[in-house]
């Protein structure tokens, strides 16, 4: 399932997908195809994103977790 909040995210913070994907050690295409659920997210992968977008703890879990804290469709590799 596609993580729409993490690519309203990306698209509304002017992020460089193909940057992003190499500061992560990933192509752009592995990093897109996690992005729109083709391939889950490991747990490193999720941390990388946190680190490389500065994400704060509360953005971080409204991206990848609903309101009572459970994996969205996603994140289900943790």
């Amino acid at each position: 399932m596609v993580n729409t909040k993490l690519q309203t995210y990306i698209k509304e913070n002017y992020v460089n997908v193909s940057a992003l994907s190499r500061s992560m050690g990933v192509t752009r295409q592995s990093l897109n195809a996690k992005v729109i659920g083709k391939v889950n997210f490991t747990q490193d992968d999720l941390m990388l994103l946190k680190e490389h977008l500065h994400l704060s703890d509360d953005v971080f879990m409204s991206l990848f977790f609903d309101r009572e804290g459970r994996k969205q469709s996603t994140s289900e590799a943790l």
